[in-house]
């Protein structure tokens, strides 16, 4: 009720879409993911400033990896399931993948860096190594070191453009981007963290686009134009 208040007596964008960015917060805490998605997709069409753009951004971070996730007791299991994927195979690059992010998750740098290591000898492109690597380069104050890994995440994923992984291409895209928005910040370099967050806002609703609708139904690959 007092939500619907707010929402009412909102004059600007911005006030709604943090309402909607605070609903759905919650509904993403209660496992709501289907109503937090259209709460986020209602705050990405009334966001109007960077600031807020921002906190859209960072809402669906947080829904997409609540709902990838759901608790450690899930990532526990998928590293099980991952796990007895490598027993089977060593050189099985996603298991590698998935593991270096549960591994992040849990901030486990040590053990992400042994899975990042394994994933770049598979493959020395690939996207999210890089971008892996520069997260931890990020949390040990290596901003310098981060952007350039961001930037060669950049690059190996625009390789991908003729792949059919539309959705995890523009996600990726998205993190990269949001990325590079917080390194940029942390160096005080604001013009710069603004255009990463524009980047990251753009490649956030082109990947909601490809994922959701406005009544949060999945949409066609073949009815989304670029």
């Amino acid at each position: 009720k007092k939500a619907h208040t707010l929402l009412t007596d909102a004059t600007d964008g911005d006030t709604k879409a943090a309402v909607y960015v605070n609903l759905a917060d919650a509904a993403t805490g209660e496992k709501r993911f289907e109503d937090a998605a259209e709460l986020l997709y209602d705050a990405q069409e009334a966001a109007v400033s960077q600031r807020a753009r921002f906190a859209v951004f960072r809402g669906f971070a947080e829904w997409e990896l609540h709902k990838s996730l759901k608790n450690f007791e899930t990532i526990g299991r998928m590293e099980t399931q991952y796990g007895k994927m490598l027993a089977t195979d060593p050189g099985y690059l996603p298991a590698h993948v998935a593991l270096a992010e549960l591994a992040l998750s849990r901030e486990d740098s040590a053990l992400a860096q042994e899975h990042i290591t394994h994933v770049s000898a598979i493959n020395k492109n690939d996207t999210s190594a890089f971008l892996f690597t520069g997260r931890i380069l990020a949390d040990e104050g290596k901003y310098s070191d981060a952007l350039l890994k961001y930037s060669q995440a950049n690059d190996s994923l625009r390789t991908l453009r003729d792949t059919r992984d539309t959705l995890r291409r523009r996600f990726l895209s998205a993190d990269i981007y949001l990325n590079i928005a917080l390194a940029r910040r942390a160096q005080k370099d604001i013009d710069g963290a603004r255009e990463a967050i524009d980047a990251a806002f753009k490649e956030q609703r082109l990947y909601t686009a490809y994922s959701i609708g406005s009544n949060n139904r999945f949409v066609p690959l073949q009815d989304v134009e670029m």
